[in-house]
């Protein structure tokens, strides 16, 4: 309900130890959005079956009017209760205090955390992300401060400049109401006594942040601890850390230890330098940098050609990651604008395309590409090719001997191979590409993207327009592949053969496919959701 009622601000969840005994703990559990909020005279009515606070939510939002009747009776039977209060138009606060048995099983040892030897300013006008923000920096044993407002962030900034102790990163919220964030990074970059200053840009979206003075690390929300300690370690000197040998990553208070495994270790990927993902697809993009934070790597992303290029002139990448096709500047023509524009950059450039056959291998390597992993992209697959071209410099030469991959590309004339009477949403592969915790945020984009192509796809199908249905068959495909939905990724498939032949009388009927097999790719992926 939180997040359906919340189109802005945020939603917090959290969790409170009231007191404990030797059996059990009792423990507070609220969760608290900026959403549309309840009437102070509807709050008596809200648990009640078939009621919703407004019933104009009804047409807007959807629901029977159910969910807090469920919740309100199995808090009955856990001997707990549902507290709420709100106010209309600002938000609400809905919890529950339970007393629940506690484990048996052996804690995780506690371990020296890491440690950050620096200071650090946050700027974001959202008190409750701030106070994450700032305690997690406390567990590091940060010196940290915070400023609600940028006017304010640099009066702190220049302050500190003249002290004995400057601040060394400031870690920008992307959006204020009514501020350019870019304004506040270009006075960060033109004010000569803040030089030393690292900015880092976090937000909602799943993009790079710029500026005048070339591109600003950008992070992703929810920030997890392990992250935001990297992206801080980058911007630093590596003098700067002291990180315990093997320690585990903060989290919350808790500990977890990454582990990554033999046939996974090499270099350290960041010796590598910086990585950039050209993609247009939403689900593929996740996918992408998803797989490559598996890896241990931390990458860049845009989505067309046109962005890829502009995205090597601010940033020394070393390797690219490029989708084939593109919009508005395919793979191809980006590749070869790159290779004219710095002929002297050692660039690993590498393909991934859905097409990996023979003709497609030439393809890539005639517009200076170096190498080529094909879609659905295979962990493996990718880590060879990211260690083959992490431990040599690109060349024309090296490119044109560049080895390409001898597999069986994974969609033949057939159709996707293996479907058969396969699952709905292949498990392994949501696992293997690292979104199987994720499952309910990629069924959201998932739904969202593919539902736009397809009702593009209407549109061409009506008009006619042959090559559009390809290319959006080419899409949907793509993004099905990824996620291991094999029935979705063969129709589309289909829709793509369609459109190569010029062949749109059966286009209507497989479209209505595509939409009965989307709903249940999403419901899919919300049960994995259920089960993580």
């Amino acid at each position: 309900n939180a997040v359906k009622f919340t189109n802005a601000g945020y939603v917090l969840t959290e969790v409170h130890k009231i007191s404990q005994d030797g059996e059990s703990v009792k423990l507070r559990l609220s969760v608290t959005d900026t959403g549309i909020g309840i009437a102070e005279g509807k709050l008596d009515k809200i648990f009640e079956d078939f009621t919703q606070a407004d019933t104009s939510t009804t047409r807007k939002y959807g629901g029977t009017g159910l969910g807090l009747s469920i919740c309100n009776k199995l808090a009955d039977l856990m001997g707990g209760k549902i507290r709420v209060t709100s106010v209309l138009g600002e938000g609400s606060t809905f919890s529950i205090e339970l007393s629940l048995p506690l484990t048996t099983e052996q804690r995780i040892e506690p371990a020296t955390p890491r440690t950050i030897d620096t200071r650090i300013l946050v700027v974001d006008e959202q008190d409750q992300s701030q106070r994450i923000l700032i305690d997690q920096l406390a567990i590091w044993r940060v010196r940290r401060e915070a400023a609600s407002e940028p006017a304010d962030a640099l009066s702190r900034l220049r302050q500190a400049a003249s002290s004995e102790r400057p601040i060394d990163v400031v870690l920008i919220r992307d959006r204020f109401p009514g501020v350019d964030r870019t304004s506040l990074l270009e006075e960060i970059q033109a004010d000569p006594s803040l030089q030393a200053v690292h900015p880092i840009v976090f937000g909602s979206e799943l993009r790079r942040a710029s500026s005048k003075g070339g591109k600003v690390p950008y992070m992703s929300l929810p920030i997890r601890p392990s992250r935001l300690f990297d992206a801080i370690a980058d911007v630093l000197s590596d003098h700067m850390l002291s990180v315990a040998e093997e320690g585990p990553v903060v989290v919350s208070g808790d500990l977890v230890r990454v582990e990554t495994s033999e046939s996974e270790t090499w270099d350290t990927p960041t010796q590598m330098g910086r990585l950039l993902v050209a993609e247009d697809n939403p689900v593929n993009q996740r996918v992408a940098v998803r797989m490559l934070e598996r890896l241990g790597y931390r990458a860049d992303v845009v989505a067309n050609g046109v962005e890829a290029v502009q995205a090597v002139r601010d940033v020394p990448y070393t390797i690219i990651l490029m989708d084939c096709q593109m919009p508005e500047m395919d793979g191809f023509e980006a590749t070869r604008a790159i290779r004219r524009e710095f002929p002297d950059r050692q660039i690993a450039i590498i393909a991934m395309t859905a097409n990996a056959m023979a003709g497609d291998r030439e393809r890539c390597l005639a517009a200076g590409m170096d190498d080529y992993v094909p879609k659905p992209i295979d962990r493996q697959e990718l880590a060879t090719a990211l260690r083959r071209w992490a431990s040599r410099a690109p060349s024309p030469a090296a490119a044109s001997e560049a080895p390409a991959t001898d597999r069986e590309p994974a969609v033949s004339d057939d159709g996707l191979a293996d479907i058969g009477d396969g699952p709905t949403v292949d498990e392994a592969r949501l696992r293997q590409v690292g979104l199987f915790d994720d499952a309910g945020e990629i069924a959201g984009i998932f739904e969202e993207d593919a539902g736009a192509l397809l009702s593009k796809a209407e549109e061409a199908a009506d008009a006619g327009d042959s090559v559009q249905i390809r290319r959006l068959g080419h899409q949907l495909k793509g993004s099905g592949a990824n996620l291991g939905a094999g029935r979705f990724a063969a129709l589309a498939q289909q829709l793509e053969r369609l459109g190569a032949d010029e062949q749109l009388a059966e286009a209507p009927a497989v479209i209505a496919e595509l939409h009965a097999e989307l709903a249940r790719v999403v419901g899919a992926l919300h049960d994995f959701e259920a089960a993580a």
